[in-house]
């Protein structure tokens, strides 16, 4: 699962008119930026949905467990579990998801180019 949210979302966009932040402002809110980084989080009750988005590289880290599904722009979709305590580094990704249960609050960060 973490092969499919590691590979399978990888695209070639970098940071775009899909960036989460400006996409999903609702779930994604920028907690500190600088010309290197951008460290946001995302807070998530069940049944919440973010559309599809882009992030750049980063580090993410789960503050709670919570189960979802991520969905890539070719409809491929796969359930998995984050953990507390749990990292996941991603690069370039896109994806959508919804929660399906638990809480999800992640602090990530994203690092820019020539960061």
């Amino acid at each position: 699962v973490l092969a499919f949210l590691l590979g399978g979302g990888l695209s070639a966009l970098a940071q775009s008119s899909k960036d989460a932040v400006a996409v999903d402002p609702t779930h994604h809110h920028v907690i500190m930026e600088n010309a290197r980084v951008r460290v946001f989080e995302v807070l998530a009750a069940p049944g919440d949905k973010s559309p599809m988005h882009t992030h750049p590289p980063l580090v993410a880290v789960s503050l709670t467990k919570a189960r979802l599904r991520m969905t890539t722009p070719d409809g491929k979709s796969s359930v998995f579990d984050l953990n507390p305590a749990q990292v996941l580094w991603m690069e370039n990704v896109e994806h959508s998801w919804e929660l399906l249960a638990g809480q999800v609050h992640i602090v990530a960060v994203e690092v820019k180019p020539g960061g």
